[in-house]
């Protein structure tokens, strides 16, 4: 039996204004606040995995909403102190994210909302709220109609054809997805997607382009794509040698 593995794995006021040197220091605070938080949370994680009690680990989880009211206040504060800069509306993504988490702060997300939808429709910075945002079709079709950022109206987009998808591409909804999926490849590739703390979970075009693949290629029936690579022993191989014959092909990660 062959044994295969394959990995997946002096600031320029004259030129700028002011309004450019608010919006600087805005995503600079947005960016230092945010490594406070996960280093609070990274913090409490560790306790939680070093503590073998059950009872204490599980109050060490309920100390967690704490951590995002203050967060969620302190992402606030920077939103009141740049108003109408990307770095506020960055802020508020975060509001919008962490405030919902503590009853004491849930006001302050309704308030992000409307924020983010009144005063930064055309910021960059909205983009990590959008997954939030966009459980109102609505939203997402205000945001594709209204905005004239690229980077809002393509995360709009790729949030309503993911709505329309649901949990994957199937026959029944492939007609109204397909639209959606090109229209983001042609107009919107090159955006990526990103969410709340920074993470980039890549462009666009990648994002759709692997649905469509899977649903054209990986489904019950098709012939499944060519596989190259070298056995343990560094022997090259096909998954097309063994056409014809019952394989099982086991994909892990080692993470």
């Amino acid at each position: 039996m062959r044994a295969v593995r394959v990995s997946l794995s002096c600031f320029l006021l004259l030129g700028l204004g002011m309004t450019a040197l608010a919006k600087d220091e805005a995503t600079e605070k947005v960016d230092k606040t945010m490594e406070a938080y996960q280093q609070a949370y990274q913090k409490l994680l560790a306790e939680y995995q070093r503590e073998q009690d059950a009872e204490k680990k599980q109050a060490i989880v309920g100390r967690l909403p704490e951590i995002y009211k203050e967060f969620a206040e302190k992402f606030q504060a920077i939103s009141e102190e740049y108003p109408k800069t990307d770095g506020a509306a960055s802020a508020l993504a975060m509001v919008s994210q962490f405030a919902p988490r503590h009853p004491d702060t849930k006001s302050l997300a309704d308030a992000a909302k409307q924020s983010l939808l009144a005063e930064h429709i055309n910021s960059k910075g909205l983009v990590p709220a959008i997954g939030m945002l966009g459980r109102d079709a609505s939203v997402l079709d205000k945001l594709i109609n209204e905005s004239t950022s690229r980077e809002v109206q393509g995360v709009a987009l790729f949030y309503k054809m993911n709505a329309a998808k649901g949990r994957e591409l199937t026959e029944q909804n492939i007609a109204e997805v397909k639209p959606l999926i090109e229209r983001i490849q042609k107009d919107y590739g090159d955006v990526h997607l990103m969410l709340a703390g920074g993470m980039d979970r890549g462009a666009l075009a990648d994002l759709v382009g692997n649905e469509l693949f899977a649903f054209e290629n990986l489904r019950v029936g098709k012939q499944a794509p060519e596989i190259k690579g070298e056995d343990v022993e560094g022997v090259a191989f096909k998954l097309s040698d063994y056409r014809g014959k019952v394989v099982v092909v086991d994909f892990w990660g080692d993470w």
